[in-house]
């Protein structure tokens, strides 16, 4: 069949019933005999290229070939190859971070028990099997963690109909529960509760300093130095996500040039989530405990770059701190379980309660868009009274009173 000169040329897709042009295909990532490799979409298929145009249909024989073919690389692809492909894929398009590539594969490995229970493969998955997974999510996890599963596994099987491994998306037009996003806000700490976490780490470290000034050389003033040590990191790490609002991996990612001098004070920049560099200052009770920390630092030889580390100079883990953070709330006795994301929504509630700027919360938190701002900052309906009522026009003199109830008596 001779084709027009300077159309190019479209190969049909028997899934969708329509052709797709090869000019506009971007580069996907394939199986080869070798491992993993990225290839256009034609040389993955190895589809025959026809001429088509609105009227145009391919002959039967094309179809069951490209039907066959699919049905061949949904055989030869295994569950974990495929798993390989959608995380590749993630890795070379997009900009997320080693934990968003965790997530991602702790929510498949869970779907791929799923498969091996019911005995199915990524090309036999149904819409009744959707629904079955959907169901016995909701029996097993919450809401939010139900959406973020279904959602991962709806990404991974567009992806995988993308490159004609499965023919259909069963999980499109799946009705995943409701929640609400706002629902985990009001967990915050009160000021009674951060005063009290304040003064109990303080008090702590002095304690531990008081102990070594009094200890021995030997095993004892050991012992106290590390008591020390750990104190100082544990005050330093709190009052930096409930003071200057930076989450808990950007704290443990803090390197030692982090603090900049200005001539209006002390300064931290740093590369947060998103790739995302961020300048927070550093003010409050978290400038006497960072540089109370890294006084005691400094006696700790480790070839890190890391402001925390641990006794022996290795990076200090997330699970630490949530421990610590978990211990202190315990201690002070907080209404909340206390998280190292509560101390960063307490710094947002406190911030945006005393300045109402919502956008100078955004930058500080280090949010792309304001509604993240707004899901994760909780304000009560006082403080938008006593905030509404301090910036009203006459405030004063409408609060005497009613105007219109006396002539309103005098009338009746």
């Amino acid at each position: 069949m001779n084709e027009p000169l300077g159309r190019p040329k479209k190969r049909w897709d028997a899934t969708t019933d329509h052709a797709i042009g090869l000019d506009t295909l971007d580069t996907i990532p394939v199986l080869a005999p070798n491992g993993f490799r990225y290839s256009t979409r034609a040389e993955a298929t190895n589809l025959p290229l026809v001429a088509v145009n609105s009227t145009h249909r391919p002959p039967d024989t094309a179809l069951r070939s490209a039907e066959r073919d699919r049905v061949l690389r949904t055989e030869e692809t295994s569950f974990e190859e495929a798993v390989e492909l959608f995380i590749g894929r993630t890795r070379h398009t997009r900009t997320g971070s080693r934990h968003t590539e965790r997530a991602y594969r702790i929510d498949l490995q869970h779907y791929g028990r799923f498969l091996d229970a019911e005995g199915l493969r990524l090309g036999t998955v149904g819409r009744r099997a959707a629904e079955r997974y959907l169901a016995r999510l909701s029996t097993e996890a919450a809401p939010r963690t139900v959406r973020r599963r279904v959602s991962c596994v709806r990404s991974f099987y567009r992806f995988l109909r993308g490159i004609e491994i499965v023919a259909a998306n069963p999980f499109d037009a799946l009705d995943l529960p409701a929640f609400d996003r706002k629902s985990e806000t009001h967990k915050v700490l009160t000021d009674d509760e951060l005063d009290r976490a304040v003064a109990l780490l303080s008090a702590d470290v002095a304690e531990a300093n008081r102990r070594l000034e009094g200890a021995e050389r030997g095993p004892e003033r050991t012992r106290a130095f590390a008591s020390l040590f750990t104190a100082g990191r544990r005050r330093a790490t709190f009052t930096l996500m409930a003071f200057a609002g930076l989450r808990c991996a950007e704290v443990l990612g803090l390197l030692r040039d982090a603090i900049v001098t200005r001539p209006d004070g002390f300064y931290l920049s740093f590369t947060g989530k998103g790739s995302k560099t961020r300048t927070v200052p550093l003010v409050g009770f978290a400038y006497p405990a960072m540089f109370d920390w890294l006084a005691v630092r400094r006696y700790v030889p480790s070839s890190a770059d890391e402001v925390f580390v641990t006794l022996t100079g290795c990076r200090v883990v997330p699970r630490q701190v949530a421990r610590e953070c978990k211990r202190v709330g315990e201690r002070i006795r907080a209404r909340h379980r206390l998280t190292p994301h509560v101390l960063r929504r307490t710094f947002a509630t406190r911030l945006l309660a005393s300045s109402g700027d919502i956008r100078a919360v955004q930058e500080l938190l280090g949010h792309a868009t304001i509604q993240t701002t707004e899901v994760y900052t909780h304000v009560d309906e006082e403080g938008l009274r006593e905030l509404v009522e301090a910036t009203a026009l006459g405030a004063r003199e409408h609060a005497r009173g009613p105007l219109l109830a006396p002539r309103i008596h005098q009338a009746a």
